[in-house]
C-alpha cells in the first residue's frame, strides 16, 4: 500500500511512531495464521510486488491534460502563473547548457565543476511541482529567484575560467574577465552603457552555425562594430522605447539599442568590438539610424513592414495586425492580433471555486478586448523593421521583422495589471485567422512531439463541457499551431504558457495573471505579484509566428525552436584594446566541433562525467514523417566530432546515464486489452550503421546517451 500526500504527513515523528505500531501489531498476527506481512518498502520493491501478482492491467495512451477535480475546477491556471519565473527558468536552463558545454570543452577541474553543479542543483529545485508551476507562495518564489541568481553567478565564474583556456593563443596571455548582463530584456547593461569601447563575445550552444542579430543597449547613437576578422559590420541604431524606459526597477543610461547581424560557429564563440565614434569617423561605418518622431503613424492608411520573406500589414483604422503574407510560398492569411482579458472568478456559495494560481476559471466565456485604442509607431531600416504598439498605459508590444528571418517576432510588455476596480484579470494574446481548423489544434509535448487537441473533446470518454474556456486550455512549452489544407499558422513562445484554440482559426496564449482570491489548493494566498514598486509586476516576453504551407512549416518551426531553446549567450569586457591587438593574443572565432552535426540532430547534453569521460546526449528533433528529408535517420561520427579533445571509446547508457544500455531490462506487464497476446519482450535496440560504436545513427525523436572516454592527452585542468 502507498503512503504519503500533500499536507498530510508534516509531523514525521508522529506519523512514523504510529506506522511502527501498525507494522508491529499487524505482523504479530502472523502467529495466528495471518499471511499479511507489512514493512517499509521502496518504489522499486512496491512496483516489483505488483508485477509478481501477474494481474492484467488497463492501459492509457491518451493525455491526462487538462484535468479537473470537479466541474468548475480545471487545473489549467498554473500553465501560465508567474510568467517572469517561468521565463527566468527557461533562460537559466539556456545558460546552464552553455556553462556545461564550455566547462567540458575547456576540460575544467573540480572547483569549476562545483560551480556548474550549483546551477544544476538550483535548476533541479526549480523543477519542483510548486516551483516552475508558479504555485508557491510569494516569499518562496523570491527564494527560488535568489537561488537561481546566485547559482548563475557561480556558473559565470566557470564560463570565465573556460574562456581563459579557450581564448588565448599562447600560455602567456590572459583575457579580461567577462561581464554578464542579466537585464538585456529591458535594455539595461552597465558595461555597454558606461564605456565608449567594449567587446562582445557571443557563444552559440547549437551544433551548427547560426545566423543571429545581436541587440545591445548603448548610450551613444554613433557606434561602430568591428567583426572577429577586423571587418566592418553594418549596424542599425534605434531609440529605447518609452515603455521600456518606464519599466519599474530599470536603472539605465541607455537611450539607444544597436543591432547587428552575426554568423556564429557551431558550439563556439566570436568576439566583436564596439566603439563610439565622433566627428568624421562616424561616417566611415555602415549604419542605419532612424528618427522615431518622424515615423509616428497618425493617418488612416494601412502600414506594412516587410523583409525578403514576410510581409505584415497593419490596419490604418485600428492599428492592429491585419494580414500576414509568406512571400516565398505565396501564402496570405487574414490575421488579426490583439490582447484580451478574462475576468477571474471569485468565490461563491454554489460552485465554491475562485480563479487562482492553480485553477483557471474565467467569469464568462468571452474575453474582453484591450485593443480599442491602439497607437502605432513604425521604424524601418536595412536590418530590421518594427512596429511599436501601445494598447493601454500598462500594455504595449513591438512587432519586428529582421532581415533574413522567416518568422515574425512579437515582444509584449504587460503590467502592472490594474486591480483598483477589485477585479482579478487574466491577460491573453490572441491571433484570429480564417484558417478552417475544424476544432483541432496542436501543442508540443515538452518541446518534442506535437499532440493533436480537439476543442470540447476527450478521446477516451464523453466530456461534459462545464468550463468552455479553462477546460480547453493545454500546456504550451514550445509551440502551438492550427492548420487547414492550404496553410499552417504556428506560434512559438519563450516560456511555458497555457494556450488553446477557443474558436476555429484562432490561437490564444495567456501572458500574465493577477488575481485577488486564493483558489483553495494549498497556496493560501492570492496570485497577486506586486513587483519592485508594490504596484504590480511587469512581465515581458516574446512570441514568434510562422505562416507557411503545411508541408514546409516543420523545417521552420523545428529549427526556430532549437534556436530559442539554446539561444546564443553574450558576455562583455570593457577593453580599450583594438581588434588588431586583441586578435594577436586571443582567438576571435572558435568552434568546439570539427564539423557541424546534421541539421536534424542536436546536442541535448554535453557535460563532464567521471574521471576522463564526458556525458553526451544526442537528439533527433524531427518526428516520423514530419519532413521528407529531415525525418530520415541521421548519422554522427563521435570519434572526430570535437576539436578540443579526441574520443577513443563510447559506451551507450540509458537516458538517465546511470546504467549501461546493454544491461538494462524492463518488466513485461500483462495488459487487460491484450489478453490474447503475449507481452512483447523489450530489448535495447542498436541501429548503428557499422560495428563501430563511435559512428551512431538516430531515428526520428530518438535520444541516445553515451559516456565518451577521452584520450589520456586530454587531461582535466586544475584551477
Amino acid at each position: 500500500m502507498t503512503m504519503g500526500m500533500d499536507f498530510n504527513y508534516e509531523n514525521a515523528n508522529t506519523w512514523y511512531k504510529n506506522m511502527d505500531k501498525l507494522i508491529k501489531y499487524v505482523n504479530q498476527r502472523q502467529s495466528n495464521g495471518s499471511t499479511v506481512n507489512v514493512f517499509y518498502s521502496t518504489p522499486s520493491c512496491y512496483l516489483y510486488s505488483l508485477y509478481k501478482s501477474q494481474r492484467f492491467w488497463t492501459s492509457k495512451t491518451d493525455d491526462f491534460f487538462p484535468y479537473a477535480n470537479d466541474a468548475h475546477s480545471y487545473w489549467t491556471g498554473y500553465f501560465s502563473s508567474r510568467p517572469n519565473l517561468k521565463g527566468f527558468v527557461r533562460e537559466t536552463n539556456n545558460f546552464l547548457q552553455v556553462c556545461k558545454q564550455l566547462d567540458t570543452l575547456a576540460r575544467l577541474g573540480p572547483m569549476d565543476n562545483d560551480d556548474v553543479s550549483r546551477l544544476k542543483d538550483a535548476m533541479g529545485t526549480l523543477l519542483h511541482h510548486d516551483a516552475i508551476t508558479g504555485t508557491a507562495r510569494q516569499h518562496v518564489v523570491n527564494d527560488y529567484a535568489m537561488r537561481l541568481t546566485e547559482a548563475m553567478s557561480e556558473c559565470q565564474d566557470a564560463v570565465n575560467d573556460a574562456y581563459k583556456y579557450l581564448m588565448p593563443k599562447s600560455e602567456t596571455s590572459t583575457p579580461p574577465v567577462q561581464d554578464f548582463c542579466p537585464y538585456l530584456n529591458i535594455s539595461q547593461c552597465a558595461i555597454t552603457e558606461s564605456h565608449n569601447q567594449f567587446t562582445v563575445t557571443v557563444y552559440n550552444p547549437l551544433p551548427r552555425p547560426v545566423p543571429h542579430h545581436v541587440r545591445i543597449p548603448v548610450a551613444s547613437k554613433n557606434m561602430a562594430v568591428i567583426g572577429p576578422a577586423g571587418e566592418k559590420i553594418e549596424s542599425q541604431t534605434v531609440t529605447v522605447s518609452a515603455e521600456t524606459r518606464n519599466i519599474p526597477g530599470r536603472v539605465s543610461k541607455a537611450e539607444y539599442e544597436i543591432v547587428f547581424p552575426v554568423q556564429l560557429p557551431a558550439l563556439g564563440f566570436q568576439t566583436f568590438f564596439l566603439s563610439a565614434q565622433s566627428g568624421v569617423w562616424r561616417y566611415l561605418f555602415p549604419t542605419t539610424r532612424i528618427s522615431e518622431d518622424e515615423m509616428v503613424v497618425e493617418g488612416a492608411n494601412d502600414v506594412e513592414i516587410a523583409n525578403e520573406h514576410l510581409s505584415l500589414v497593419f490596419d490604418g483604422q485600428t492599428n492592429l495586425l491585419k494580414t500576414m503574407t509568406n512571400l516565398d510560398s505565396h501564402v496570405t492569411q487574414t490575421l488579426n492580433q490583439s490582447f484580451y482579458w478574462y475576468r477571474g472568478s471569485t468565490w461563491d456559495n454554489v460552485t465554491k471555486q475562485a480563479s487562482g494560481a492553480y485553477i483557471f476559471r474565467p467569469n464568462g466565456t468571452q474575453a474582453i478586448s484591450l485593443g480599442n485604442s491602439v497607437t502605432l509607431t513604425v521604424l524601418k531600416g536595412k536590418l530590421f523593421q518594427e512596429v511599436r504598439q501601445v494598447f493601454t498605459p500598462w500594455l504595449s508590444q513591438v512587432v519586428r521583422l529582421y532581415k533574413g528571418h522567416t518568422w515574425a517576432e512579437f515582444e509584449w510588455t504587460v503590467g502592472p495589471i490594474p486591480i483598483s476596480d477589485g477585479v482579478g484579470k487574466e491577460i491573453i494574446t490572441r491571433f484570429d485567422s480564417k484558417i478552417a481548423s475544424n476544432r483541432k489544434f496542436y501543442t508540443d509535448s515538452n518541446g518534442r512531439e506535437m499532440l493533436e487537441r480537439a476543442r470540447d473533446y476527450r478521446p477516451t470518454w464523453a466530456l461534459n463541457v462545464t468550463e468552455p474556456v479553462a477546460g480547453n486550455y493545454y500546456p504550451v512549452t514550445s509551440m502551438i499551431f492550427i492548420k487547414d489544407a492550404g496553410s499552417q499558422f504556428t506560434v512559438l513562445n519563450d516560456r511555458a504558457q497555457g494556450g488553446s484554440s477557443i474558436k476555429d482559426g484562432s490561437v490564444e496564449l495567456m501572458v500574465h495573471r493577477r488575481l485577488l482570491e486564493d483558489d483553495a489548493r494549498g497556496m493560501a494566498e492570492a496570485l497577486n505579484e506586486t513587483g519592485v514598486d508594490g504596484r504590480g509586476i511587469v512581465a515581458r516576453g516574446k512570441h514568434y509566428i510562422v505562416l507557411d504551407q503545411v508541408a514546409t512549416s516543420p523545417r521552420v518551426y523545428r529549427e526556430l525552436a532549437q534556436r530559442l531553446y539554446l539561444a546564443p549567450w553574450m558576455s562583455f569586457t570593457a577593453s580599450s584594446v583594438s581588434q588588431q591587438a586583441w586578435a594577436l593574443q586571443f582567438k576571435t572565432n572558435w568552434s568546439g566541433l570539427n564539423e557541424e552535426l546534421p541539421p536534424n540532430v542536436n546536442v541535448l547534453t554535453l557535460e563532464q562525467w567521471r574521471g576522463n569521460s564526458v556525458l553526451l546526449r544526442l537528439e533527433h528533433f524531427y518526428e516520423k514523417n514530419e519532413d521528407p528529408q529531415m525525418s530520415l535517420p541521421a548519422i554522427v561520427n563521435l570519434r572526430s566530432l570535437f576539436s578540443p579533445f579526441e574520443v577513443v571509446a563510447a559506451e551507450e547508457h540509458t537516458l538517465a546515464g546511470n546504467k549501461v544500455l546493454s544491461e538494462a531490462s524492463r518488466l513485461q506487464w500483462k495488459v487487460a486489452d491484450e489478453r490474447n497476446h503475449a507481452p512483447k519482450a523489450w530489448t535495447a535496440e542498436y541501429d548503428d550503421v557499422s560495428s563501430d560504436i563511435l559512428q551512431v545513427s538516430l531515428k526520428p525523436m530518438e535520444i541516445r546517451t553515451f559516456v565518451l572516454t577521452l584520450s589520456d592527452s586530454n587531461e582535466i585542468r586544475q584551477r
